[in-house]
């Protein structure tokens, strides 16, 4: 596995909770309960496999998964800002 698949990890994480708010506003209320599972398994996901795998890189060698996070955390930031639809969407 490369360093842009743990980072692709570490983005699907955080685009789940960025996004979150978006999605809840734009459910009708009869489709929140669902919304909220699907929600709560799209976050809990990525999760678990990266910090799995984050933890055996700390093992081997911290510097590196805090460089991994790091990247991880800005390639999902400019990714992001690359949606139109992310970057103008309001509440």
């Amino acid at each position: 596995m490369t360093r842009g698949y743990y980072g692709w990890l570490a983005g699907a994480s955080l685009s789940a909770f960025g996004d979150t708010a978006l999605f809840v506003a734009s459910t009708p209320g009869s489709h929140l309960s669902r919304l909220q599972s699907l929600l709560v398994l799209a976050q809990t996901v990525p999760l678990i496999v990266s910090n799995n795998l984050l933890g055996v890189m700390a093992g081997l060698s911290p510097g590196l998964a805090v460089l991994v996070c790091g990247v991880g955390m800005a390639g999902a930031g400019v990714s992001l800002l690359a949606v139109r639809t992310v970057r103008t969407a309001a509440i």
